[in-house]
């Protein structure tokens, strides 16, 4: 019965405990962990209490009280017993750092891996209705703040005449609003209580305390309004809601930035809960819903609150002589820094900010998305329902979005995703309608190449690459294309030369030729054998670019991304000897003043 229980990963029961194992492991958690928040502490302890209940079930084998104890075999049991791959990351992460400590080599286990699902990404139709619903709450809560702020300027502030006010006059709203700023000036809180209110009016009950959440979210958001906000930055950006939380908005200009190569778009810089790495998203300014406008816009309105909060955290400090507030100064220094902060309906219209238990939730314990997705389905009883859906599932929706619309490119979707390698992105990828899309793409790959080879008896993998991505290809582009017409200054041809991608081309004009051509970042891109010198050319100029800007300007353009495409691009098609000679000839072009690399996009007439 004990060997049965300890082989269940979610029995909770006791272990036993092993303190010289403990005492070489700790210094080296401490050192990877020790600034992790507590999501991650949590995640970490599960893995370790699974690790140890799995040692005492095999300690017929040769107890281990030291990382010295773990060997090969102890590698095989763990798989063979299920443990999961994360628990087993987690584990040598600690380990294997104790056993170089001591001199000993590092351990390399088979894991487990995760078992993938057979669901599917949200349907796009689904996910649209779900948008424009985010966004028409979105607008109205800003609608219904421009309309308080109109009223509260022709309403009549009472604040220091009450006595003077008939009894039976009625309050109008405009009143409700100018009074209850007027209050607010007075006793020095941006969002006084019903009952401070009532005493500093000196009455029991008016018009303006029984109204008084009719003030309050006419000047500042309610819970379910920044929920509405946070929904749908997930949906913009594709962030995960951890990333969300964890922006840091206490000096806005530090977390949205202007965008260093486009005066019209911004970036958004946040930071990843898991490998504490940035995470960035990037928006137009124009757009009241793009990442960086929502921010923006809480930020403005909140303002007076996260200055009350700073100021009750100085009286806290003051004081903290002889009291234990360290878990208040915590709770202020994080609502002070979060762009999600809220005017409870609770707790005397406390100041709140959403937190990683919190965000998901509405008052009811109930998810916010289910209520929206309730909403909607209510409201248009015609259409198909929409299935239930969960928060994480905006991610997979971003990155399916960003996957189709880029042309199907793996490069840019991981990219817009924020994943440092494409392993990370297969996950997201390992859906039913992508799996269905790979397989149509091998059968039409294997179509074509038998018609190139029947028809022509030459396979041009460019040729094939254009047949598989556009179905066919006119003898009047093949023609064009080897009479090196079409092409772009970066050795490319082009399949749809004048409608280039939004994300690529964000000003294009209709009818003009792209001005961009960031060619090896756009999946219209066709490369061809005699592509080489071109690329290369471009890939000097990248690496020139980038000694003389600005570190900051350069992490923060798509230059870098550019390189990295550039790189790839020739080192998957591409000789190595034949890319160094052609990259140096082009750095030699460059040093010695015979070429100039542009800095600037092409522009467009007007």
């Amino acid at each position: 019965e004990t060997a049965a229980r300890a082989s269940n990963s979610t029995w909770t029961g006791a272990f036993t405990g092993r303190p010289n194992l403990i005492a070489e492991l700790a210094p080296h958690i401490k050192a990877k962990y020790s600034n992790s928040p507590a999501t991650t502490l949590g995640a970490v302890k599960t893995a370790l209490r699974r690790w140890w209940r799995f040692l005492d079930l095999i300690d017929e084998f040769g107890r281990v009280g030291s990382v010295g104890d773990l060997a090969d075999i102890h590698g095989t049991l763990q798989k063979r017993e299920g443990i999961s791959g994360d628990y087993t990351n987690t584990f040598l992460q600690v380990v294997n750092p104790a056993r170089l400590a001591l001199g000993l080599r590092p351990l390399v286990w088979p894991k487990n891996e995760r078992r993938q699902s057979s669901s599917d990404v949200p349907p796009h139709e689904q996910v649209k209705q779900i948008y424009h619903e985010l966004k028409h709450c979105v607008f109205g809560t800003i609608r219904n703040w421009e309309r308080a702020d109109s009223m509260s300027k022709g309403g009549v502030d009472w604040t220091d005449r009450y006595d003077e006010r008939p009894q039976n006059l009625a309050w109008v709203e405009g009143d409700i609003h100018a009074s209850y700023r007027g209050l607010a000036t007075k006793l020095k809180h941006p969002c006084p209580s019903q009952l401070a209110c009532k005493k500093a009016l000196g009455a029991v009950s008016t018009g303006l305390t029984r109204n008084i959440f009719l003030a309050v979210y006419g000047r500042y958001p309610s819970r379910p309004d920044v929920q509405n906000f946070f929904m749908l930055f997930l949906l913009r950006t594709g962030w995960n809601g951890a990333a969300a939380i964890n922006i840091d908005a206490s000096e806005l200009d530090k977390c949205v930035i202007p965008h260093p190569t486009s005066a019209e778009h911004h970036i958004v810089i946040g930071i990843k809960e898991r490998g504490y790495t940035e995470q960035i998203a990037i928006g137009l300014d124009k757009w009241t819903t793009s990442p960086g406008s929502l921010l923006r816009a809480l930020h403005k309105r909140t303002e007076p609150l996260r200055i009350a909060l700073q100021k009750r955290l100085e009286e806290i400090e003051t004081d903290q002589i002889g009291n234990n507030n360290e878990a208040m100064i915590a709770e202020l220094r994080r609502r002070i820094r979060s762009p999600w902060l809220y005017v409870s309906a609770r707790n005397h219209n406390e100041i709140d900010a959403l937190d990683v238990t919190t965000y998901g939730t509405g008052a009811d314990r109930k998810a916010i998305l289910q209520t929206l997705i309730d909403g909607i389905n209510e409201g248009a009883p015609s259409k198909p329902p929409i299935q239930d859906m969960t928060l994480s599932a905006f991610r997979d929706a971003y990155i399916s979005y960003v996957y189709e619309t880029s042309g199907f490119s793996w490069l840019v979707t991981q990219l817009a995703a924020g994943h440092s390698n494409i392993e990370s992105l297969r996950t997201y990828l390992r859906k039913k309608r992508w799996k269905a899309r790979g397989e149509n793409v091998v059968a039409r790959w294997q179509t074509a190449l038998w018609e190139e080879i029947q028809k022509r008896r030459v396979i041009d993998p460019a040729i094939l690459f254009a047949m598989v991505q556009r179905g066919e290809i006119s003898e009047d582009q093949r023609r064009r294309w080897q009479e090196h017409k079409d092409r772009t200054r970066v050795g490319t041809g082009c399949k749809d030369f004048k409608h280039p991608p939004k994300e690529i081309a964000p000003h294009h004009v209709d009818g003009a030729g792209c001005r961009v051509q960031r060619c090896t970042l756009c999946p219209y891109a066709v490369v061809f054998g005699d592509s080489l010198d071109h690329l290369a050319r471009r890939l000097a100029e990248l690496n020139h670019i980038k000694t003389i800007i600005p570190l900051a300007t350069w992490v923060r353009s798509s230059f870098e991304d550019e390189l990295v495409a550039t790189e790839m691009t020739l080192h998957q098609l591409f000789e190595l000897a034949s890319i160094a000679e052609r990259v140096l000839h082009w750095e030699m072009e460059i040093a010695e003043g015979r070429h100039k690399p542009l800095l600037m996009e092409g522009e467009y007439g007007t």
